[in-house]
C-alpha cells in the first residue's frame, strides 16, 4: 500500500516486511496491544488541538531525560516510536512521539506548535534534559527547526536538510550507506560543512533504524545518556 501511494520507493521496500515482522515480537512484549496513530492520520482526524501521540514512560515516575521523536512520511507508526524507546529501556528516560500530517511536515507552524507542546509536556513531567530525535522526514524537519526549541540534544536518523543551520547543541547523525531516499552523499556534505556534529554511517538503506537496530540503539543510548550536551555558541 505504501509503495502504491508513492510513500516508499520500490528500491527500498523489499526488505521492509521481513524487518517489521522480526521487530514486532519484542515490542509486543513490552507494549502489548499498543495502537498506532497512523490510522487516524490516514483518516484526516489529526488537528492541532486533537493530535495523537504515544508516550513510552520510563522506569522512574519523573524521569530526568525526555525524548521527543518526530516521525517521517507515511505517518506515526508505533514500531518506530518503540524502536527509539528500546534504545533507552532501563534508563531514566521517557519518550513522547507526537503525530503530524501523513507526510511529516514538521517545519509547518502547526507542527512546530506540536513540538513545542511536546517539549513543555515532558518538562512538566520532570524532564531536566530534552533530546529531539527525527527519522526520515522527521529528521529533515528536526534539522531545520531544532534551534527554535529549548532542547539539550538532537539526533537525526536517515535524513537532514541541506538548508539546516549548524545545530546549537552537539548533534548525532545516523545514516545508511545505501540510502536511496535521502542521498548519503548529501548528508555527508552537510556534516562536513557544519560543526558540532557527530556522524555515524552504517551499512543499510533508509531503514537502517531497524536494519542495524543494535548498533543504532547503542549509538542513541550512548548519546542520550551523556550527562550533558555542550551547547554551541551562537
Amino acid at each position: 500500500l505504501l509503495v502504491a501511494m508513492g510513500l516508499v520507493p520500490a528500491p527500498e521496500f523489499p526488505t521492509l516486511p521481513a524487518l517489521l515482522i522480526a521487530s514486532y515480537p519484542e515490542h509486543e512484549t513490552f507494549a502489548p496491544r499498543l495502537g498506532t496513530p497512523v490510522l487516524s492520520t490516514l483518516m484526516g482526524l489529526d488537528t492541532l488541538s486533537a493530535t495523537n501521540a504515544i508516550l513510552v514512560p520510563g522506569a522512574d515516575t519523573r524521569p530526568s531525560l525526555g525524548v521527543v521523536f518526530l516521525h517521517g512520511s507515511a505517518g506515526s507508526f508505533a514500531f518506530q516510536c518503540l524502536e527509539v524507546a528500546a534504545s533507552l529501556r532501563g534508563a531514566d528516560a521517557e519518550v513522547l512521539c507526537p503525530s503530524d500530517h501523513l507526510e511529516g511536515r514538521w517545519t509547518s507552524l502547526d507542527a512546530q506548535r506540536i513540538v513545542r507542546s511536546s517539549v513543555a509536556l515532558l518538562r512538566a513531567r520532570g524532564a531536566e534534559r530534552i533530546v529531539l530525535i527525527g527519522l526520515s522526514n522527521g529528521a529533515i524537519g528536526a534539522s531545520q527547526i531544532a534551534h527554535r526549541f529549548p532542547i539539550d540534544g538532537l539526533v537525526l536518523i536517515s535524513g537532514v536538510s541541506s538548508r539546516a543551520p549548524s545545530p546549537r547543541v552537539r548533534a548525532l547523525v545516523l545514516q545508511g550507506q545505501a540510502d536511496a531516499m535521502v542521498r548519503t552523499s548529501s548528508v555527508r556534505a552537510w556534516v562536513r560543512s557544519h560543526r558540532n556534529v557527530h556522524y555515524v554511517e552504517l551499512p543499510g538503506t533508509h531503514f537502517v533504524l531497524i536494519e542495524d537496530r543494535e548498533r543504532v540503539r547503542r549509538a542513541i543510548r550512548a548519546y542520550c545518556t551523556l550527562s550533558t550536551h555542550r551547547r554551541a555558541r551562537s
